[in-house]
């Protein structure tokens, strides 16, 4: 992927977070998105679906209260992300695939209450 369109990306998202969280939270994000290098960090992206389906199945009032922890999550290595790219790394070694094309279950709800 192009580093350009990558910053350009996370350019857009953090526009839009700044609609949305108070000011300490934006910066926290902030820092931790220009602390994060486009070009060493190799993203298990199927965590995004794992926090997608988390946050999906919260309520309205949940869901604005927690933007700013999920927002977090997507760029911090905790607990759970490293388990689940652990089991995935195991899959790309005995499958020979990429860990980007190594696909979970993520069952998302046909209808999604915004």
């Amino acid at each position: 992927m192009d580093v350009a369109t990558i910053r350009k990306f996370r350019a857009a998202v953090a526009d839009c977070l700044e609609q949305e969280l108070h000011e300490d939270e934006y910066l926290v994000f902030l820092r931790m998105l220009h602390t994060k290098n486009p070009l060493t960090f190799r993203y298990a992206t199927q965590y995004v679906d794992v926090l997608n389906l988390e946050y999906i199945h919260l309520n309205l009032e949940a869901r604005k209260a927690h933007l700013a922890a999920f927002a977090l999550r997507l760029m911090l290595e905790d607990d759970e992300y490293v388990a689940l790219k652990s089991q995935l790394m195991e899959v790309a070694m005995t499958t020979k695939k990429a860990l980007h094309e190594i696909e979970i279950e993520a069952n998302y709800p046909e209808t999604i209450l915004w």
